[in-house]
């Protein structure tokens, strides 16, 4: 197992180098692209490249990017008495917000988005805001309504991963069920972290056959 501080240093490598996947033609570059446009408009960042397909538009290429800086998740999460894993809160203090150029690209969020996200969810789910806040959604799927998760247990003491999907099927009722557990994918950020990057996120959920977005095969 990796550091967080080593898996920075891969992440920040990572950012200069473009990867080739072969896209289906129901792919969801037109999500990507503006993810991406979104994000370069905040980075400041002429150089960093943006999502391109062949003429044949079946294959896609492209990078990492990340708008560096603090995000403001930490914050976010004291004012709702949350307190954020240790190797998070590194991960932020370099990144604002970052997307892994995987075989299931994923975004994690700056704290304006989590809280957007957070009120959507638990607006669609007709859960008070004034609830008590166990569930903090770090990263999203780009192109679903998937995310990752913190999830921390009632009295507070421990946190793990879990990941919410199916278009609100699996919310914060599901996941702070009894059943709650079987939604687990990782133990801690670090872990899951090296898990995107050596898998190239794929599957999001350790052993799952199946991807949330099966349009991207990686060629190199």
């Amino acid at each position: 197992m990796r550091t967080i501080t080593e898996l920075i240093g891969i992440l920040k490598c990572r950012l200069q180098i473009r990867r080739a996947y072969r896209i289906k033609p129901d792919g969801f570059f037109s999500d990507l692209k503006s993810e991406y446009e979104d994000l370069q408009r905040r980075a400041y960042d002429p150089t960093r490249h943006l999502p391109t397909l062949d003429d044949a538009k079946t294959t896609l290429e492209y990078a990492d990017m990340a708008v560096l800086g603090s995000g403001g998740q930490e914050a976010l999460a004291k004012r709702w008495g949350l307190a954020l894993p240790d190797d998070y809160v590194a991960f932020c203090s370099e990144f604002k917000e970052y997307v892994l150029a995987t075989r299931n690209p994923v975004y994690t969020e700056r704290s304006k988005a989590i809280e957007s996200i957070t009120r959507g969810l638990r607006e669609g789910r007709d859960i008070p805001w004034k609830t008590e806040h166990r569930l903090f959604y770090f990263a999203q799927i780009v192109g679903t309504c998937g995310y990752f998760v913190f999830r921390w247990s009632k009295a507070r003491k421990r946190v793990d991963i879990v990941l919410a999907e199916d278009y609100g099927e699996v919310g914060e009722p599901e996941l702070l069920g009894k059943d709650g557990d079987s939604y687990v994918t990782d133990v801690d950020f670090t872990a899951w972290l090296q898990r995107m990057i050596d898998t190239d996120g794929y599957p999001l959920k350790p052993g799952r056959r199946e991807s949330m977005n099966a349009s991207l095969t990686r060629i190199k």
